[in-house]
């Protein structure tokens, strides 16, 4: 049986996403615990995404904006959670997944177990990896992706994103703090919450995959999440070494956003660990790779894993 009115907004947001829209709302609805409210913020789409939406919201099941320009996806999930009731938690979804009946009632679940209301604190879980008819290709995106094999913490959250957005719920300390992230970078959203959660908040990961994520040719994130096969990533490595690339550009803007903002949040050992991954700026590529396995080494949870 359906519980109502569970102090939730989900934050849908979409942009030319009628060929799916429709399922997702549907397993939104079908939660066991059902949210307080869903608001979708439509990104100037140009197919028929409005008409789907506006069916929906005549029905009175979601409150729907638009925005009259593109305004990229971190921009549109930061405008759309600051639409949300401040004293609710906020769960996001993307436009083109199917939830589990029980994601909600899980991730709320764990985050009653360990959040105090005054720090910020997020909950995620793993998803299955499947094609666009919903078929499997992987229960587990987490081992698709290889970070199952290794802890998740602010030490390896500084190396890149271990967080999906559309997994995840965090409590108003939380949604308060997303709302300031800084405008128009070349990070996503999801990883600017992690680091919060993980640097100085609460976090917990639900092992369970709760949300069945989409592998499609419009997806906005699988092409660069999917791991490659063995050679073609040992080609691209020394390609990336001979070439000078430029790896962990991308994380470390995110780290000198996040120092700007939070530095004097984190503890003493914290601030050690952050100041160390931003001396990576000026270093070469194999400097930078050997402080990656310097850092993970501790944190393997089982070296010989497959």
């Amino acid at each position: 049986m359906t519980q109502l009115n569970a102090p939730i907004s989900v934050i849908i947001t979409t942009h030319n996403g009628s060929s799916f829209i429709d399922e997702q709302i549907e397993s939104i609805l079908s939660q066991t615990l059902a949210p307080a409210e869903i608001i979708v913020c439509d990104d100037d789409s140009t197919d028929n995404t409005i008409e789907h939406l506006q069916k929906w919201e005549q029905l009175g099941k979601l409150r729907l904006i638009r925005n009259p320009q593109a305004l990229g996806v971190a921009e549109n999930f930061k405008k759309a959670v600051g639409l949300a009731n401040p004293h609710h938690f906020i769960a996001l979804s993307d436009q083109d997944d199917v939830w589990l009946p029980q994601k909600l009632a899980i991730c709320w679940n764990k985050m009653k177990e360990f959040d105090d209301l005054s720090h910020p604190s997020l909950v995620y879980s793993d998803l299955s990896l499947v094609n666009r008819n919903l078929e499997m290709i992987n229960p587990s995106f987490q081992n698709e992706l290889g970070i199952h094999k290794f802890e998740h913490c602010f030490d390896t959250a500084l190396y890149g994103c271990l967080v999906l957005g559309c997994t995840t719920l965090f409590n108003p300390a939380l949604r308060n703090l997303f709302v300031e992230m800084p405008n128009n970078k070349p990070y996503y959203h999801d990883a600017w919450l992690s680091l919060i959660a993980f640097g100085w908040g609460n976090c917990a990961g639900i092992q369970e995959p709760l949300v069945m994520y989409r592998q499609h040719e419009t997806n906005l994130t699988i092409a660069d999440h999917l791991k490659k096969n063995r050679s073609s990533k040992i080609l691209a490595h020394l390609k990336a070494i001979l070439t000078h690339s430029n790896y962990l550009n991308q994380e470390l803007v995110l780290a000198q956003d996040f120092s700007d903002c939070y530095f004097d949040k984190l503890s003493p050992a914290k601030q050690i660990t952050l100041n160390s991954f931003l001396s990576l700026k000026a270093t070469s590529h194999l400097q930078k790779k050997w402080a990656f396995e310097k850092t993970f080494f501790p944190h393997w949870l089982n070296r010989f894993s497959k």
